[in-house]
């Protein structure tokens, strides 16, 4: 009724796909680990193609990539040239190239076989040139949350997979135009107060956190982001996915979001306590690292949905939950159905 029949529609499928997706992840409970060694070999694998690739696109821009970056006017990725590019490798954008890489690498943790050794070599440096702040800070998140929750055993075979790891990438990233890249990024962290992007999310959330709490019924879906510019031919991108939520759905429906969201990284962080299934506790260190960037940009839909629904999923849907002395009754599989009630 506001923004449209097409702009509402485009908005309602990025939101629902995400979702979708994830449902049918936690339809299957007889069939978690199938899943779970599929899903893994599928993220490994993707994120060696998918990064090798983009280092690739940064000493070698393809011509097809070059095309796409001026004729879609992308001024976000740098220069067009050689070592001059910020790196999207076969996304749209460096934004939901570096989702990709966090969230594999996030799984990467909980993965074995020399497969994944490759995948990092190539992933870390990818990763880091996408040059997408936001997804640094949710990556250290997750890996901390990861690391927190499993056994010893699996904390000392991370830290020998990541020294093997940064023995590979060390050298690729501390000399030559990848330094200087990664170096002038970091270098913003240092001065965040001076950093122009930190002063306009902070102008954002002055001077829209009042207004947005003026909408108790909100705008409705498709007045931000791609979905607008079906509308208005501009996009409408919002730097809070926080107050996007209270924008689109009011103070009524968001608040109501916000606190099933917040139940659910409650139920999160004190299940993954009893798990021994190393997957399905990546899968909680995803969901909660994408949570933390919704102060920069919203992660309940499109690509960036998909990585936290899809966390969410996993993290929900353990192969096992070992006995504890007291809670015996643990001491089976739930199927998704139990663990949803």
């Amino acid at each position: 009724v506001n923004n449209g029949a097409l702009p509402a529609l485009y908005d309602f499928a990025n939101w629902l796909l995400p979702l979708a997706f994830a449902v049918f992840v936690m339809s299957f409970p007889n069939e978690t680990r199938e899943i779970q060694e599929s899903f893994l070999f599928a993220v490994i694998l993707g994120l060696l193609l998918v990064s090798a690739y983009g280092i690739y696109q940064y000493y070698h821009i393809p011509p097809w990539d070059v095309y796409w970056i001026h004729a879609s006017q992308f001024d976000t990725a740098g220069q067009a040239a050689d070592e001059q590019v910020r790196l999207f490798g076969t996304l749209n954008s460096p934004g939901p190239y570096a989702i990709v890489l966090m969230a594999s690498l996030i799984f990467l943790l909980a993965a074995k076989g020399p497969l994944r050794l490759a995948a990092g070599a190539f992933g870390f440096p990818a990763f880091g040139l996408s040059l997408v702040r936001s997804t640094w800070g949710g990556f250290v998140i997750g890996m901390l949350f990861f690391v927190w929750r499993v056994g010893g055993k699996t904390r000392i075979r991370i830290l020998v997979a990541a020294s093997i790891i940064g023995a590979i990438v060390v050298p690729l990233v501390t000399v030559g135009p990848v330094a200087s890249a990664l170096s002038g990024r970091l270098s913003t962290l240092n001065n965040i107060q001076q950093d122009e992007s930190f002063q306009a999310r902070q102008g954002l959330y002055e001077s829209e956190t009042l207004l947005a709490f003026d909408q108790p019924i909100g705008t409705g879906l498709g007045k931000f982001g791609l979905a607008a510019k079906l509308a208005t031919g501009e996009d409408a991108n919002f730097d809070s996915g926080v107050l996007q939520v209270v924008f689109q759905f009011g103070w009524v429906g968001g608040a109501l979001f916000v606190w099933a969201i917040t139940v659910l990284a409650l139920r999160v962080m004190a299940e993954s306590r009893m798990l021994a299934d190393r997957v399905a506790i990546a899968g909680g260190a995803l969901f909660l690292s994408m949570l933390t960037q919704n102060i920069f940009s919203s992660t309940f839909n499109g690509v960036a949905g998909l990585a936290l629904w899809t966390g969410l999923a996993i993290a929900l849907c353990p192969v096992e939950i070992p006995v504890t002395s007291r809670a015996p009754m643990l001491d089976r599989k739930l199927d998704a159905t139990e663990r949803l009630a």
